[in-house]
């Protein structure tokens, strides 16, 4: 498969799988305007719309690979991509300053299971965080054109954020079927069971295009040429 199919594929796969935070938005915007507050702010900056631009992203990649936009426009898409992707690395830092908030108030108590559910949910933060660093450098990287040392960039950021949502996945799924689940709801909504099932299966969706687009990037790209003429390729 192609570099630029395999970005058409997560393109499509990440838009629907962002059903979720559209609706999610729709019931604050809707519903609850008036309360909106930090909490809101933070989970639409630092969540809806570093997903919205991941998606965004890889419709521009093939656009460019198609003939229907310049590598100019590329360029342009991938500085705004790094800048709006950044809020949601800070907003796992947030999360991660809350979480050790908790730990260390004594009136909170919490499953303490396999080192206490406080260091495993650092360690599933962790890693979120540094797979948006990861994001932000590789959609920086982007806005580069031709140089052997930006091939082979784009080669190593791949191969590393591959190994890091390949950890990611492993561990949330290690969380959820070895650690018992505590009574912690981090959307802002209770949905139906049938809803929250779909939601999660259309997330997990995005998952195995997305490896897939690393991997070709990993093994394909050709540090020799620009980003267009890999594109094209």
């Amino acid at each position: 498969m192609r570099i630029r199919n395999a970005a058409l594929i997560v393109a499509v796969v990440s838009a629907v799988g962002l059903a979720e935070s559209i609706y999610t938005l729709f019931l604050y915007v809707f519903r609850i305007a008036s309360q909106t507050n930090f909490a809101l702010a933070l989970w639409v900056f630092g969540i809806v719309i570093p997903l919205i631009v991941n998606a965004a992203f890889f419709f521009v990649l093939y656009a460019e690979s198609s003939g229907r936009i310049t590598p100019e426009l590329r360029r342009v898409s991938a500085i705004a991509a790094a800048v709006l992707t950044l809020p949601a690395a800070l907003n796992v830092l947030w999360q991660m300053h809350a979480t050790l908030t908790i730990a260390g108030d004594p009136r909170v108590t919490v499953p303490h299971v396999i080192g206490g559910f406080e260091a495993t949910l650092l360690v599933g933060q962790f890693i979120g965080l540094v797979t948006w660093l990861l994001w932000v450098a590789l959609f920086w990287t982007f806005r580069l054109n031709a140089s052997l040392k930006t091939g082979r960039a784009l080669q190593k950021l791949a191969a590393i954020l591959l190994v890091f949502i390949v950890g990611g996945v492993g561990f949330a799924l290690y969380t959820h079927f070895a650690i018992p689940q505590p009574a912690i709801h981090f959307h802002p909504f209770w949905y139906p069971s049938w809803l929250s099932e779909a939601f999660n299966a259309l997330g997990w969706a995005a998952v195995p295009p997305l490896l897939l687009f690393l991997a070709l990037v990993w093994k394909r790209w050709q540090a020799r040429l620009s980003v267009h003429e890999n594109l094209l390729g």
